[in-house]
């Protein structure tokens, strides 16, 4: 057989094999339509329903559930057929309560607090760990609002600033709800095969977050990404000789967030961008986030729903031993101020403005925590960060005080005089 047959076969079998795989991937298509399959990829906007697991690590063990609807809370009906008020909390893993079992959260002890003999309040948890507004905020649209809540209660960790993209064009909510390929290939299979994309794009997700959070190698992994972002060799290898083995190792074994060591060479400016906005990506990171309250804030009025902003102070602004060598994050090599446990840092005070501009009732934890700190009270894990019992009951027990205060609970008062801030 000459070799211009040959080469005759080989493209006509290739063309048969290219032919039978564009019909496979339709008829998968077909198949995935007629299951329901979604054409969109939804970004994440909350747990997977009904996860019940025990999670542990230096710090603690608890147990971690989830409801129907994928919210860290007990099964509550959709549909309010008593006379409770229903106050929806939004906020990232403080709100969620990692390392504390549920009823020692702030927001069960909240609901008590707040409950009386002639009205009961049924507090829901809307935390969502690792996130910022833009993702807690659509959880609330898109799950909390099935509950028809009377509130929403916003809590605002400072480093949603960090969390919150750079990207101007979608600081909207409704354009974090659906991912949009970029490139036009990708943008061509979407539209043809929009649900083998969707398949592939969650296959995909679901192994990067597997190699983020269940990696076994925590200092090859975190350098092979620092090498992707143009950091130097130099610096990768004084980052390593800096992390204690005691650290990393528990890393690998599951029992640490590895977020705590890796910041200080993939992201040193983390913190300084959340509380002093002082580079101009962390300024229109800022901006953007207020966009998306802005927003948050107007969806929840359309629905009658009054809104109270809390801000959440992380324990650099009150906690002197975290200002310690011996802090996580301080060990890797993270940009932490000693001079943010005195006074407000830029972000309290701008979001102080924004809360009176729009209205809306605001609260700042950090008087308090700093207070509990001076007398020597423990509000947080030692090494993992998150309020332990003490800071939610804390949490609590302001919050409870500042919502009787400002009457944003009683449904007898009128929404209007709320959202004018009265």
């Amino acid at each position: 057989m000459s070799s211009k047959k040959k080469l005759v076969r080989v493209a006509q079998r290739f063309s048969l094999l290219f032919a039978s795989g564009i019909v496979a991937f339709f008829a998968a298509e077909v198949i995935l339509a007629a299951a329901g399959f979604p054409t969109d990829v939804l970004l994440r906007v909350g747990h997977p329903p009904n996860m019940d697991e025990r999670r542990k690590n230096l710090d603690f063990e608890y147990v971690f559930r989830t409801n129907s609807q994928g919210l860290r809370e007990r099964e509550i009906p959709l549909t309010n057929t008593s006379e409770a008020i229903r106050v929806f909390i939004s906020g990232d893993s403080f709100t969620e309560g990692i390392g504390v079992p549920d009823n020692e959260r702030f927001t069960r002890i909240l609901e008590q607090m707040l409950s009386r003999t002639e009205r009961s309040v049924t507090c829901i948890n809307g935390g969502l760990s690792g996130t910022g507004p833009w993702q807690y905020g659509s959880l609330f649209l898109r799950v909390g609002l099935k509950y028809s809540p009377e509130v929403l209660f916003v809590c605002l960790y400072p480093n949603d600033v960090a969390n919150t993209p750079y990207n101007s064009d979608t600081a909207r909510l409704d354009h974090f709800l659906i991912y949009k390929p970029n490139g036009s290939v990708k943008r061509l299979v979407c539209r043809l095969l929009p649900r083998i994309y969707t398949l592939l794009k969650r296959i995909q997700s679901d192994r990067d977050y597997r190699k983020r959070t269940r990696t076994r190698d925590f200092l090859a992994t975190i350098a092979a990404e620092a090498r992707t972002r143009g950091i130097s060799e130099e610096k990768i290898q004084a980052w390593q000789s800096s992390i204690p083995q005691e650290l990393w190792q528990a890393v690998n074994r599951g029992e640490m967030d590895g977020y705590l060591l890796s910041y200080g060479l993939l992201y040193p400016e983390y913190w300084t961008d959340s509380l002093d906005i002082s580079r101009p990506i962390a300024q229109q990171k800022y901006e953007n986030m207020t966009t998306i309250l802005s927003d948050l804030t107007r969806r929840a009025r359309d629905r009658e729903v009054k809104v109270g902003l809390i801000y959440c102070p992380c324990r650099y602004q009150y906690e002197h031993s975290s200002h310690d060598d011996t802090d996580p994050m301080k060990i890797g090599g993270a940009c932490i101020r000693y001079d943010w446990l005195h006074g407000k840092a830029e972000l309290q005070g701008r979001i102080e403005a924004w809360a009176a501009t729009n209205a809306v009732p605001f609260l700042d934890l950090t008087p308090v925590f700093r207070v509990a700190a001076e007398h020597g009270q423990k509000t947080n894990w030692e090494i993992d960060g998150h309020w332990n019992p003490v800071g939610h009951e804390l949490a609590a027990k302001a919050i409870a005080d500042w919502a009787q205060d400002c009457n944003i609970i009683d449904k007898e008062t009128n929404k209007a005089d709320v959202g004018d801030g009265q």
